[in-house]
């Protein structure tokens, strides 16, 4: 009986160890440092295969950003990881499509990704059509092992104000020192300085008068704190999870220009609402707050309710919306809510080293303003709705809106996520 038991035993022992992890692969990492990767792990050598830790880490891998495709499975007690790299170097040409304007602005410009195979990312470019501006950034996410991130970036733009008719020079220097924990917690925080000068004000201007009463040149330091919580599965194409974002600014101002505070406060959830056909749905919410009341910001910092941002079926400019709701269009606070519904097109798939795809989907905007945080009437709001399709081109979605709203209006937005 006894050498029954022990033979039990070691039959079971044995079947159980097929399934510890007693080693790991890394395949396809011409590029990425195998730190880059092995940080991102959760699985232990050691100790038993967990089906749902293997597929959170092939998320953070792909969330990186910089593999077109991870694949993650388990072959003779070995834990493979088999990646395919981005390109490190490729065009990232600026351009931007203003909608009020009709006006394509564009120039050239350059991505170095993975920077030292250590997902380090520095961006160069300029505007030389339309709009004229320059554009440098750099960002390392984990610049030592307690994931620690740090960026800045400098910025110029030359613009034209469709709004109020003048043109105006906006720079902008930025230092960003932050914090990432348990994989899900974000603390950042943002110092910098922006400097915004109009350049040229016509006297014919119907609005000169409302424009020379405030500061033509603007001087800032501003100070920053961004916290966000982010579980989705998958950043620019997520089946479940929770993206919370909140960031409070504060602009100091010098030369006669006021201070200015901002609050805003982001929250999006996504469910899978069909295990067969696999539509997902999100629900999300918008709250932006601005100090001091609407009349005594600077334009600068004035908000629109209509486009690509926030309210789809509504262009951003006052005067294109019906005379109901013209007063609700230009704010400096805005709550808001969307619903859409998304399902697969044409599956995202690796096309050598360069992933792509495409889904359709349908979405529901609805929202108010108020030019003080105490003077918000939830019984005024506008709704729009319409469809659209997301494009997929690496760690890159963008979006193209055909919005609707009650007033027979039709309008065309895109919009880029990185």
């Amino acid at each position: 009986m006894i050498y029954l038991l022990v033979i039990i035993s070691f039959i079971f022992s044995s079947n159980n160890d097929q399934f510890i992890v007693k080693s790991i692969k890394i395949n396809g990492n011409k590029t990425t440092k195998k730190i880059i990767i092995e940080r991102e792990i959760n699985q232990k050598i050691g100790f038993y295969l967990d089906s749902l830790i293997l597929q959170e880490d092939k998320n953070r891998l792909y969330n990186l950003g910089i593999f077109s495709s991870v694949n993650i499975y388990f072959k003779e007690n070995t834990y493979i990881i088999d990646i395919v790299e981005t390109y490190k170097i490729y065009p990232w040409p600026l351009i931007s499509y203003d909608e009020i304007k009709k006006e394509l602005s564009y120039g050239p410009g350059i991505s170095l990704q993975n920077f030292f195979g250590r997902n380090q990312r520095y961006i160069f470019g300029t505007y030389l059509v339309g709009e004229k501006g320059y554009l440098f950034s750099y960002s390392n996410p984990w610049i030592f092992k307690d994931k620690t991130n740090i960026g800045f970036k400098f910025y110029n733009l030359k613009q034209y104000n469709i709004f109020y008719n003048y043109n105006y020079n906006f720079f902008l220097n930025q230092l960003t020192l932050g914090y990432s924990k348990d994989n899900f917690k974000r603390y950042d925080f943002h110092l910098g300085s922006i400097q915004i000068k109009i350049n040229t004000l016509d006297q014919t201007n119907e609005y000169y008068q409302y424009i020379k009463s405030k500061p033509l040149k603007n001087k800032y330091i501003f100070f920053g704190f961004n916290y966000q919580f982010d579980n989705r599965d998958i950043y620019i194409d997520p089946s479940s999870g929770n993206f919370f974002d909140l960031f409070l600014k504060y602009y100091k101002g010098f030369d006669n220009s006021l201070d200015v505070g901002s609050f805003s406060l982001k929250y999006k959830k996504y469910f899978s609402i069909n295990a067969l056909t696999k539509p997902v749905m999100s629900i999300g919410t918008n709250l932006i707050l601005k100090f001091p009341e609407f009349d005594k910001l600077p334009i600068y910092f004035y908000e629109y309710l209509g486009g690509e941002d926030y309210i789809r079926g509504y262009s951003s400019f006052p005067s294109n919306s019906p005379s109901q709701i013209y007063s609700l269009m230009e704010t400096s606070n805005i709550i808001y809510f969307d619903i859409e519904i998304q399902n697969t097109i044409i599956p995202r798939k690796d096309y050598g080293r360069l992933e792509f795809g495409i889904d359709g989907l349908l979405f529901c905007d609805v929202g108010s303003s108020a030019v003080s945080y105490r003077s918000f009437n939830l019984n005024e709001y506008i709704i729009g709705y319409g469809f659209g399709l997301k494009l997929f081109i690496s760690s890159t979605a963008i979006g193209f809106y055909f919005g609707f709203n009650p007033y027979n209006q039709t309008y065309f937005h895109v919009k880029g996520d990185v």
